[in-house]
């Protein structure tokens, strides 16, 4: 029997795993796997890896994590156990649960944060650190939400709010982007309206569906931000719902609006996605090239990418069972629909978003029309007298124990057929599984980037105690460490091998990261399947003028979506391009200081000293120099400049483009139409992978200069320190008023420290 321990940390990021009571080291395979990594991304592979490793049948394994956390370790151990891999193998778990409240952990940071502003550490009260650290906590949780028409889309979003606020058509009818935002207390919805350059053009006023529509069909409005009390989400300090209502990817009234929810998807990890579908019909083509992107970015997310991105079967109120239409085949069709387009074992929620939003209007007084009321009654008697519209039954597989113990609950307590039908309208389980998420990734994940905003704080506390074991010395030794570093200072080897580096980075050949290498290589897999999608269009005989138009503006539609998603997945690209290409400057930095110390300090020498010398070099990491460096603003900005003025796009004479000149004819040769298209969609994927290249190695050239500045930065350091320590040597009491400025300053550090790693604890 092997006994093995895993204790995680998701407000670190940390793992810690001992086998038969020996912790690992950090270089073993198992805990590379793990570093840096959250659990969800790694524990489905853990089971199988520690079980090759052991070649044990039977391992006692014991855990420590959050509840949220202990959920998904159970449920990789109960895949691995039905898996063949598994099936010869006996693991008996035993979970310990620790039960910390992320929400009090932030508060407590928070609480943390503002003592250290009268603290002795003045990088604490600088503004920049103050801005990062209140970005890291930032409240606002996005959860976009998207659909194609027809979905009832706008329905659901109104089930949220308890009211018929947002507009719905049976036509496309969203063409602006809106940002709902939660305010607890308030009695009315309020809002105002942007255009694409972000001026007002109607503002903060209380609004209503009227409103809202007026302003969604004015050419003028690119976004509407509300804000409201949206009663049913379940309130908290830390986090703010912001409902982000976009455009179906046939109905936005700008590429920026496309943009919006490409990012939702593929660079928002912190947010959620409800993709809300028909389930009366499926199968629409529209879906398919936006399933492709959520597709990809579920492959790369892992466990987490499954919890955040939600599917809404909508509309499940118009099934009938006494007629033999089962909620259950709808979602089976919805699976297998999501299966189709690249989503394996998708979270599909049945709904009824119409259900919910007339059960709240009505708790909140709302007057109903006939209609209404007439919906109301009939649904409420079908929800709760048939078993088959019971949605809590249909996801109790699906959904963690919690959640469903909780609805379950609810559903028991509830006195009225009104409040059991709300329940089982399924829209309960979304907001339960938003609240999940916000607990199980969100809030852990702002707890650990607002720590890292104040790493290099705990990294002068730990230069401060260097220092003070050199000042304790006596006076010899001190003059001997005083003649030891000026002599390092003045080297000439020391200076020569300096500027070699400096040449070195400054010479140093750009290389794209694997990263973009691939990303163009998924640009042109892309390309490739969209023009064969293209070729099928075109290939037709016998086409007449109107035909002829509607292909073409169909295919150049598709064309710029095609442009736009090419154009986030470069910037994305690029960005972590970026940061890789200055980590692995700084990397080569970390090597150069380790030769150098190697060769200045011999092993004979006081290790204290070559350590002392060795923190006062240390060189932050890569984010954290882009965030502090001058060119910080010029690196972000400049990327984003790339998307909106270097980019190629010749699509966009696509939904004007006519056939008229061939109208004297019966029918349309469309073979050069599409040739005409086909060379262009080439070149403008040419020209933006060129144009990215280029950019690239401009941010290259960049970071070189973001590290060999970082270099004098840490140059000046290494000279402040010489002085100290030549001015405690000459000065007794100048040395004991430093030893002892430092030793209050690491006393406050100390308690700071103690006090920070009771919040981070599990």
């Amino acid at each position: 029997m092997l006994n093995v321990e895993l204790t995680y940390n998701p407000y670190l990021v940390a793992t810690l795993i001992s086998v038969e009571g020996k912790e690992l080291p950090e270089d073993h395979d198992l805990m590379c796997q793990c570093k840096n990594n959250r659990l969800q991304v790694w524990i489905d592979s853990f089971l199988a890896n520690i079980v090759s490793e052991s070649r044990e049948n039977k391992i006692d394994l014991v855990t420590n994590c959050t509840p949220q956390d202990t959920l998904d370790v159970k449920d990789a151990l109960t895949r691995f156990q039905a898996s063949e891999n598994g099936i010869k193998v006996q693991i008996n778990l035993k979970a310990n649960e620790c039960c910390k409240s992320a929400e009090d952990k932030i508060n407590q940071l928070t609480d943390l944060f503002q003592k250290a502003q009268s603290g002795p550490f003045e990088e604490f009260k600088s503004t920049v650190l103050k801005k990062r650290f209140e970005e890291a906590l930032s409240p606002s949780f996005e959860v976009s939400v998207v659909a194609t028409m027809s979905s009832g889309k706008s329905t659901v979003i109104n089930s949220f709010i308890g009211q018929d606020l947002m507009p719905a058509k049976n036509e496309a009818c969203t063409a602006t982007i809106a940002n709902i935002e939660d305010c607890d207390g308030m009695d009315v919805f309020e809002g105002c309206s942007k255009d694409s350059e972000g001026n007002t053009i109607h503002n903060w006023q209380p609004v209503t569906q009227d409103i809202l529509t007026n302003w969604n069909d004015d050419s003028q409005t690119s976004t509407m931000h509300l804000k409201g009390d949206i009663k049913s989400i379940q309130e908290s300090d830390c986090a703010t719902l912001v409902l982000v209502d976009t455009p179906g990817p046939n109905n936005s009234r700008d590429d920026e609006h496309q943009k919006t929810t490409l990012r939702a998807i593929k660079r928002k990890p912190l947010s959620m996605v409800l993709y809300v579908l028909n389930a009366t019909q499926m199968n629409i083509t529209d879906d398919q090239s936006l399933l492709n992107t959520v597709s990809e970015a579920m492959k790369q997310g892992g466990r987490q990418a499954q919890d955040r991105f939600i599917f809404i079967a909508n509309k499940i109120d118009a099934f009938d069972p006494e007629k033999g239409e089962s909620v259950r085949s709808a979602l089976k069709n919805a699976r297998n629909y999501l299966k189709e387009n690249g989503i394996e074992n998708p979270l599909v929620i049945p709904a009824s978003g119409e259900l919910a939003k007339l059960i709240r209007m009505e708790k909140k007084g709302c007057d109903l029309t006939r209609s209404q009321r007439n919906s109301l009654n009939s649904f409420t008697e079908l929800f709760v007298e048939e078993d088959e519209m019971n949605m809590l039954n249909h996801v109790q597989d699906r959904i963690n124990p919690y959640s469903f113990k909780r609805l379950s609950s609810r559903l028991d307590e509830s006195k009225t057929d009104r409040d059991k039908a709300e329940i089982l309208s399924g829209i309960p389980i979304v907001e339960e599984l938003l609240n999940d998420f916000l607990i199980k990734h969100a809030l852990p994940a702002k707890i650990k980037d607002a720590v890292d905003t104040f790493g290099h704080v705990m990294e002068k506390a730990e230069g401060i105690k260097r220092i003070n074991v050199q000042l304790s010395k006596s006076k010899e030794e001190l003059e001997k460490v005083a003649q030891i570093l000026k002599s390092f200072e003045k080297n000439n080897e020391r200076v020569s091998m300096a500027k070699n580096y400096r040449k070195e980075v400054s010479a140093k050949k750009y290389e794209p990261s694997n990263e973009l290498k691939d990303s163009y290589k998924q640009i042109q897999k892309k390309m490739f399947f969209l023009i064969e999608d293209m070729t099928e269009r075109f290939d037709l005989d016998n086409v007449k003028p109107m035909q002829a138009n509607r292909i073409i503006d169909g295919a150049a539609s598709s064309c710029n979506r095609f442009n736009i998603e090419i154009e986030e997945i470069i910037n994305e690209s690029l960005e972590k391009d970026f940061l890789a290409g200055l980590d692995s400057l700084r990397e080569g930095y970390e090597a150069h200081i380790t030769k150098l110390l190697q060769k200045e300090f011999p092993s004979t020498q006081d290790a204290g000293l070559v350590e002392f010398q060795k923190k006062a070099m240390t060189m932050p990491n890569a984010k954290t120099l882009v965030e502090e460096n001058k060119y910080t603003e010029k690196v972000v900005v400049g990327t984003r400049q790339v998307s909106d003025s270097k980019w190629y796009n010749p699509f966009s004479w696509g939904s004007k483009k006519t056939v008229h000149d061939y109208e004297h004819h019966d029918y349309v040769d469309m073979s050069p139409i599409w040739n005409e298209m086909r060379d262009s969609l080439h070149v403008a994927v040419d020209k933006n992978i060129n144009e990215s290249k280029k950019h690239a190695a401009d941010q290259a050239e960049k970071g070189k200069r973001i590290l060999l500045q970082a270099m004098d930065g840490i140059d000046r350091v290494c000279q402040e320190n010489i002085t100290k320590i030549q001015d405690a040597n000459s000065d007794k009491d100048s040395k004991e008023k430093q030893i002892a400025e430092n030793k209050s300053k690491l006393q406050w550090y100390e308690e700071f420290s103690t006090e920070l790693k009771e919040v981070l604890s599990i």
